[in-house]
């Protein structure tokens, strides 16, 4: 009986395990390229997304991946590949903007509106 429950609940938590990471996607080409905050395309708050990358000014490029219908109004979020962290980038594709929610979805101040640059 012992065995059976443990073996069932290895199974699940593997099962889980496979499920979480296997949500994401790679960054949608139409959202890849260099976003800033209006007016700072030269500036450090620049980012760059590739298809698996993003990367903050000149800084090395860090892992990421993008959740299709991830934030509360349905839109996609390109989020750190880093466990733990919640900011994201949130794609309002009417707008054609990135919305950075720095703390997460709702949390702490406003979303930073980032454009894309030319």
């Amino acid at each position: 009986m012992k065995t059976t429950i443990a073996r069932t609940a290895a199974a699940i938590f593997a099962l889980c395990a496979m499920t979480a990471t296997g949500f994401a996607d790679e960054i949608p080409q139409d959202i890849q390229g260099k976003w800033a905050p209006s007016g700072g395309c030269d500036g450090e708050d620049a980012i760059t997304l590739t298809a698996t990358t993003i990367a903050f000014g000149s800084d090395e490029p860090q892992e990421a991946e993008y959740f299709e219908d991830d934030s509360p109004a349905g839109n996609g979020a390109v989020h750190l590949a880093e466990e733990g962290d919640v900011s994201n980038w949130e794609y309002n594709k009417e707008q054609n903007v990135l919305l950075f929610n720095e703390q997460g979805y709702g949390m702490g101040v406003a979303p930073v509106s980032y454009e894309r640059c030319e």
